[in-house]
C-alpha cells in the first residue's frame, strides 16, 4: 500500500478523494456502508473496517465482485490509523524464528493472492 486514506471524516463524495491515489487502503468504520461503497466505486486496493462492525451484505458482495479485500479490526479508526502509521517501526525481524513464524501466520490467515491481484502486481 502506498496510501492510507480515512473515510467518513467529511461530507464530500468519497470517490473524489479515494480516486486521487493508486494503491490506497481505505480505513473506515464498519457501520458506514455509504463510505465503503464510495471506496468500492474507485476501487480501493483494500478496506480496513474499524470498530469491529461487520459490513452489510451488499458491501461484502460488491467487495467480492470488485476483488477488494476487506479486513475487520476491533479498534476505532484513530487507533487503527496510529497503529498502521507505526507498524513498520514496531515490526522487527531480527531473528530467523520471528520471520518463519510471520510467514506461517501470513500463509494461514492472509489471502495473499487477492492482495497481489488487487495491487495489480
Amino acid at each position: 500500500m502506498d496510501w492510507f486514506q480515512v473515510g467518513g471524516l467529511s461530507l464530500d463524495p468519497g470517490e473524489l478523494r479515494f480516486g486521487l491515489y493508486p494503491d490506497n487502503a481505505v480505513i473506515v468504520r464498519g457501520d458506514r456502508p455509504d463510505v465503503q461503497m464510495s471506496a468500492l466505486n474507485v476501487p480501493a486496493s483494500c478496506m480496513v473496517l474499524t470498530s469491529g462492525v461487520e459490513p452489510i451484505e451488499y458491501v461484502k458482495y460488491e467487495a467480492e465482485e470488485e476483488g477488494v479485500p476487506m479486513m475487520l479490526v476491533p479498534g476505532d479508526t484513530k487507533t487503527t490509523m496510529n497503529d498502521l502509521n507505526t507498524i513498520q517501526a514496531r515490526a522487527t525481524f531480527n531473528h530467523a524464528r520471528k520471520l518463519s513464524t510471520f510467514v506461517e501466520l501470513v500463509d494461514s490467515h492472509v489471502d495473499v493472492d487477492s492482495i497481489i491481484g488487487a495491487l495489480g502486481v
